[in-house]
């Protein structure tokens, strides 16, 4: 039987949530410590809205966040997924794609 893989979506997926659409990343940090103890092969830190979430409601930088995130968590990759145009984002070389964000 082959390997799964679990790549962790509750930060990318808490800005759709209708309780986490305004998360800030003060409420992440505390948890990410712990995230990275886990195990998981990545961390999913924004989707295609998260930037505009982030710039327009928060007023924060959705750079900045990732960089602290990937400090926070240096066992796990901080991955996006992003889409561009209604053009979502394909790995030609065949396995699965989320951008190595971790720097």
């Amino acid at each position: 039987m082959g390997k799964i893989h679990f790549v962790d979506q509750t930060i990318r997926d808490g800005q759709q949530s209708l309780w986490g659409y305004m998360m800030r990343t003060d409420m992440i940090v505390p948890i990410a410590h712990i995230m990275d103890q886990v195990g998981y092969d990545a961390v999913a830190t924004v989707g295609s809205q998260g930037f505009v979430v982030e710039v327009r409601n928060l007023n924060e930088d959705p750079w900045e966040r990732i960089r602290l995130l990937s400090q926070l968590m240096p066992k796990t990759p901080i991955r996006g997924s992003y889409q561009i145009g209604s053009l979502a984002s394909f790995d030609l070389s065949g396995e699965w794609f989320y951008p190595d964000l971790s720097g």
